[in-house]
């Protein structure tokens, strides 16, 4: 039950894009399951992010046999979240990353917009049970593909659906 809170150190890296540490995380135990998913996640986010494409994709891969053998009915939440959409929501933001480094913007823009959606079916608790908010990524992919007005709206969006999020991290 409180697995919940043992990738935090993870996401912090993740959040500040901490790559280097990242990659010198150590394996977590392997009966914690979803730590260890999110460490695939980090890893694969990291390598991405410095171009290391075939590590990326093998994290992400690793990832997936998490997801594919995580029962539908497995909880990982204090506000009855489902660990499947996590592993759902982690496996998207992964791709869209990989899209993005292999210069595919406007498939990295859908994963984007994938992600946004999974992360919208999660329950709102405090603090949030995902470390961040996924819209970020899709306003700055939007950005980049030089679409700014429809970034201002998802980030309007986001401030919208979301009025008192913290974002300390």
């Amino acid at each position: 039950m409180f697995e919940v809170y043992v990738p935090t150190p993870i996401f912090v890296l993740l959040r500040f894009h901490r790559w280097d540490e990242v990659l010198k995380q150590p394996v977590p135990n392997p009966r914690l399951v979803m730590t260890t998913a999110f460490w695939h996640f980090a890893r694969g986010s990291a390598a991405a992010a410095k171009g290391q494409m075939d590590m990326a994709e093998a994290e992400r891969g690793s990832l997936e046999t998490v997801r594919r053998e995580m029962p539908a009915d497995t909880e990982f939440s204090f506000f009855s979240n489902k660990a499947q959409t996590f592993l759902d929501l982690a496996a998207s933001i992964l791709d869209a990353r990989i899209t993005e480094i292999r210069g595919d913007h406007k498939g990295a823009i859908e994963y984007w917009k994938n992600a946004v959606q999974i992360q919208d079916r999660l329950y709102y608790g405090e603090p949030p049970e995902w470390f961040y908010p996924v819209r970020e990524s899709l306003g700055a992919a939007l950005i980049l593909d030089g679409q700014a007005a429809l970034a201002e709206a998802v980030f309007s969006a986001d401030l919208e659906r979301y009025p008192r999020r913290c974002s300390a991290f």
